[in-house]
């Protein structure tokens, strides 16, 4: 686990501390998102150096997420709208090796299952073998069985409960 100190306020103990300073992990952002946000930005001669960050960037997000063959994405505390950035990500096709998908313990529903599965139908994600999302709460059995007939259509292992 890794906690963000700068998060203390008034910890008494270990447990609180756990707690209050848990840091987070955003999803990463497409090029294109990337692109976005960094126009909002300043840069001391931005006509030389925004085109090299974005190349920097596409450069990066390929080679090291081109390569990945797990992603372990538990316990971030991660809804649908971190759920949607990161089926952004699938969608571009860069996550073309992977082949473990964990994605437990988090805060993802019904919408963001459905979303994935309708990508892993549309062949996104093409070496995948196992999908882990046992302990997100807000997902029902529908967006399961949605995931679940995804999963069954690519021959892909679908762990809904954890260990225990």
């Amino acid at each position: 686990k890794v906690l963000d100190l700068g998060q203390y306020d008034k910890a008494s103990n270990l447990d609180e501390l756990k707690k209050e300073c848990k840091a987070g992990r955003a999803p990463p952002l497409t090029p294109a998102e990337f692109d976005r946000q960094l126009e909002t930005k300043s840069f001391t001669s931005k006509k030389a150096d925004l085109a090299q960050v974005q190349a920097l960037y596409l450069h990066a997000y390929e080679s090291r997420l081109g390569c990945v063959t797990e992603l372990w994405l538990r316990e971030l505390g991660w809804a649908d709208a971190e759920c949607e950035q990161l089926i952004s990500v699938i969608r571009s096709g860069v996550l073309k090796e992977l082949e473990l998908l964990v994605l437990n313990l988090n805060d993802i529903g019904d919408d963001s299952a459905n979303l994935l599965a309708a990508e892993m139908l549309n062949g996104a994600l093409p070496k995948l073998k196992e999908l882990s999302i046992y302990g997100n709460a807000r997902l029902s059995s529908r967006g399961l069985d949605e995931l679940g007939m995804a999963c069954k259509e690519r021959r892909v292992g679908l762990i809904t409960e954890g260990p225990g």
